[in-house]
């Protein structure tokens, strides 16, 4: 499978279009377009690099390859990238909601978690 295949693969499972894609990988539109208008076969390491931590998926997988050790996301890099595909009014409701979670000292791990917050 060609890169723009795979690359398309990706965005249609995470249900993006290729602005959105652009902007989560901090890439300008006309890169990631470009990609699927000259059917890319691959493309620039500092590209990969981008479009791999910006939708979150491995080089490997971005280049049609075994994935080694695919582990599963922490939970820290699943929430980083459910925030990237949120439009600004959901980043904003979302860092509201989490700091509501650590407002109410439910959900902090440790009091001394809670006094280094409170510093």
């Amino acid at each position: 499978m060609e890169f723009y295949e795979i690359l398309q693969g990706i965005l249609d499972e995470r249900g993006l279009n290729v602005s959105e894609a652009a902007r989560m990988c901090g890439l300008p539109d006309g890169t990631v377009r470009s990609i699927f208008v000259r059917k890319q076969k691959n493309v620039a390491l500092e590209v990969a690099f981008k479009l791999s931590e910006g939708l979150g998926v491995s080089l490997e997988r971005l280049n049609g390859l075994p994935e080694k050790d695919a582990a599963k996301p922490t939970p820290e890099e699943r929430l980083l990238a459910l925030f990237r595909q949120l439009n600004e009014e959901g980043q904003e409701k979302l860092i509201d909601s989490a700091d509501d979670l650590v407002e109410s000292g439910k959900y902090i791990k440790s009091p001394a978690a809670r006094m280094g917050r409170e510093a």
